[in-house]
């Protein structure tokens, strides 16, 4: 199930990226990166400009795209990043992510969705290829860029079910969260 997240989840969201391991961390940020530095990052997320949506499998978030509206452009532009669990790579998350980010990218007329990813980044590289991004490479690091498409019918219902969905499984999870001893379990 993939729902967008709010700044209530961001403990969920900081227990996704420190899941990752060493290699998809520095992936994921261009560097090595430790506990800490995940922490502040989650801690600073500004929720006005980022809109994250979470792949969830069994209740827990094993995937994330962040969308990201950079300042000062206009048009708007946005930087898109994508963070998968070990173990759940090479199963579509992280396509099904973009594609989600990129219908979101649209129906709020963002003209111009860019990646930032290391050369060694081959999963992002053939994600952002398949997605119709243009991509250069210099000093180690590959930029990409995605096509600008305009919102039309079918992005906004696909944003749209994807919302309904998440709330009629949050209500189908309602009756389990009221038992006894869930939330014992849970924490």
């Amino acid at each position: 199930m993939m729902r967008k997240l709010t700044p209530l989840d961001g403990d969920i969201l900081r227990e996704h990226f420190i899941a990752l391991d060493d290699t998809s961390r520095r992936l994921r940020f261009c560097g090595p990166v430790n506990d800490r530095f995940l922490t502040s990052y989650c801690d600073r997320i500004d929720w006005l400009r980022t809109t994250i949506v979470g792949y969830f499998v069994d209740h827990v978030l094993r995937g994330v795209a962040e969308l990201i509206v950079l300042k000062g452009y206009w048009p708007a532009r946005a930087e898109l990043a994508i963070s998968v669990q070990p173990g759940f790579q090479s199963r579509g998350i992280g396509g099904h992510l973009v594609d989600h980010a990129l219908a979101i990218a649209r129906n709020r007329f963002i003209a111009r969705v860019e990646i930032v990813c290391l050369m060694e980044n081959h999963r992002m590289r053939r994600l952002a290829e398949r997605h119709g991004a243009a991509l250069k490479t210099r000093l180690g690091e590959v930029k990409g860029r995605f096509p600008a498409t305009w919102p039309n019918y079918l992005t906004l219902m696909e944003e749209a079910a994807a919302e309904g969905a998440a709330m009629f499984q949050a209500v189908l999870d309602l009756p389990q969260a009221l038992t006894p001893g869930f939330w014992k379990q849970a924490g």
